[in-house]
């Protein structure tokens, strides 16, 4: 069992998602903890929640029930897969547009 989780920065309200099968607590400390990554967009301005937005009984669905998500929302995420290149073209644009911004 795992789960598909949001974190939100309330001073920006820029979203990543992201998909876990330890505790949401235990997610957030290793996102903390790493110096890279779109997840450090919403984490930066120390403003922000996560939680849970589904439950997924079967493991092997995490990746495309993450996935899913990720292309329902407006999020900082790269899209893994066959649209990967054109997402981290969009977000290294997006990330330099918001940069500008703040």
């Amino acid at each position: 069992m795992g789960s598909i989780y949001e974190i939100i920065c309330w001073t920006t309200g820029l979203r990543y998602i992201g998909q876990t099968k330890n505790s949401l607590k235990q997610r957030l400390i290793e996102h903390k903890s790493r110096n890279s990554g779109t997840s450090k967009l919403v984490l930066e301005h120390g403003n922000y929640e996560i939680y849970e937005i589904e439950k997924v009984e079967n493991k092997e669905f995490l990746t495309e029930r993450e996935q899913y998500h990720i292309y329902h929302t407006d999020c900082v995420n790269y899209i893994t897969g066959r649209f990967k290149e054109y997402h981290k073209e969009y977000h290294r644009k997006y990330m330099r547009d918001y940069r500008r911004k703040f």
